[in-house]
């Protein structure tokens, strides 16, 4: 399967460097038009350089060397082997290419790890199943590789002899990659240190630490929605929200319980997910909105809600980072917004609670983690304990 496009001369509104061509990704989402947006494209010099692969602002450069066969399966063998790994566009890129082009390059080399790799993440991602034979007896390989992801312990798809050592599930699924400054903080093992630090604190200097370090946060967390903290029946439902963080499992269910502890006053908010759109942002003179985020469709809430809460399951099984675990599921929370309103203070009542749950903050403790910042800001929970 051959493209039939030369490379253009801009993408996704970014100009391609001079001398290069797309390739990966790019190259696939451009060919195969595909409306997917990715977010640090590819492209190869036509010049060998000093450097492998070049960083720019927008741009991955990479060395002459790393050219492709302009065809389809190429461009897609470069990209799982030389670009982050975004499921997003992938599986749009493989709903773009007709099942019997791929069966044909699975039947090419069916043992093969890559080839196995994206047979798996086709029909994982598709839901479609290939007129392929089941690979057989061959040695089963990682979907991911652990030195450069977070990964799960996984469960090894028998068909593909593929370890689907995914964080999340096919209706939610956060890719964390390793960076140096993760790995250094994962390293510094802050749960430990505060234990540590409590055994040899008397038991009323924690209890003293804990009640102000739970005003803090709070009085951070209503100054974030442009509140001062209100000494009424808000800041006591949210204290209430807190201290029970990580006492019973995340699910649907305990995501509206909490929702009704933190809102309160159902007269003018209706319960459970909302039945209308949502976006923040501000409005025109003439009322017309001015989004800088919408949340999910209302048809789309429940199913992700649920993928929210299996990928969380997921991830508590494994050996993952709390600390990345929280951000992972404040942040998807966040961007569906399933209530009418509320949804900031939620979110941030959730990274209480997946602290609490993987036994991070303890116990009787509240960590503070909210910070008076730009709201846009709060889309991206850092990892900021120190």
């Amino acid at each position: 399967m051959d493209f039939n496009l030369a490379s253009p001369a801009i993408f996704q509104e970014k100009h391609v460097p001079k001398d290069t061509s797309l390739i990966g990704m790019s190259a696939l989402v451009h060919c195969l038009n595909v409306e997917a947006p990715v977010r640090k494209p590819s492209c190869v010099s036509a010049h060998r350089s000093k450097q492998a692969k070049k960083d720019t602002k927008n741009w991955w450069i990479f060395d002459s060397k790393y050219a492709v066969e302009n065809t389809v399966m190429a461009h897609l063998v470069f990209a799982i082997r030389h670009e982050d790994l975004d499921l997003l566009v992938l599986k749009r890129i493989f709903m773009a290419i007709p099942a019997e082009a791929l069966a044909a390059y699975v039947q090419s080399a069916p043992s093969g790890p890559l080839v196995r790799k994206i047979w798996f993440l086709y029909e994982y991602l598709t839901e479609k199943i290939l007129e392929v034979p089941d690979s057989g007896k061959v040695t089963n390989v990682d979907l991911l590789d652990g030195e450069q992801y977070f990964v799960t312990r996984g469960t090894v798809s028998i068909r593909h002899r593929v370890r689907n050592n995914l964080l999340g599930t096919r209706r939610f699924c956060p890719v964390i990659r390793r960076t140096v400054a993760l790995n250094i903080f994962i390293e510094k093992q802050f749960s430990v240190r505060a234990q540590q630090i409590l055994s040899e604190v008397s038991p009323v200097l924690i209890a003293r630490a804990a009640s102000f370090l739970l005003l803090a946060d709070t009085q951070a967390s209503f100054a974030i929605e442009g509140e001062r903290l209100p000494i009424t029946s808000t800041s006591a439902r949210w204290l209430k929200a807190v201290q029970q963080a990580g006492e019973y499992p995340l699910s649907k269910e305990e995501l509206n319980r909490l929702h009704s502890i933190l809102v309160g006053d159902y007269r003018y908010l209706t319960p459970g997910p909302r039945a209308d759109s949502v976006f923040l942002g501000k409005r025109t003179t003439d009322n017309e909105p001015l989004p800088e985020f919408i949340g999910a469709r209302p048809q789309d809430l429940d199913d992700l809600i649920d993928g929210l809460t299996e990928a969380n399951s997921n991830m508590s099984k494994s050996a993952l980072d709390a600390v990345l675990q929280a951000a992972a599921i404040a942040f998807g929370f966040v961007y569906i917004h399933p209530f009418e309103d509320g949804n900031g203070r939620l979110h941030r009542c959730l990274i209480h609670h997946t602290l609490a749950e993987m036994k991070f903050s303890p116990p009787g403790l509240v960590f503070p983690i909210s910070s008076v910042t730009d709201w846009r800001q709060v889309f991206f929970p850092a990892y900021c304990l120190s």
